[in-house]
């Protein structure tokens, strides 16, 4: 059993300049402003799962949010898009 803080990885998610929010049931939803436009980040349950059960590192799981997100912000998308992550994780 783990017992997790997310505040940190808000925390993080925030001052990469995403926008968080959190229901009243705990589900979180992450989103960012490009222009008139709206991405938002599917999934999070996935992401805070590699840090409750996989032991990843909040500020890891931050930085691989803000890089999908940037990566689909360079893409400037003209029309409604859906951008698949898959991640393949190789330990050493």
């Amino acid at each position: 059993m783990t017992v997790y803080n997310p505040a940190f990885l808000i925390d993080d998610l925030r001052r990469f300049g995403l926008e968080v929010t959190v229901d009243k049931d705990g589900s979180m939803h992450v989103w960012k402003k490009a222009g008139e436009r709206r991405m938002e980040v599917q999934g999070i349950a996935y992401f805070l799962g590699l840090v409750q059960a996989q032991l990843f590192p909040d500020a890891s799981v931050a930085t691989l949010i803000r890089k999908f997100v940037e990566t689909a912000e360079k893409a400037n998308f003209k029309h409604s898009a859906t951008v698949d992550l898959d991640l393949d994780m190789h330990f050493n």
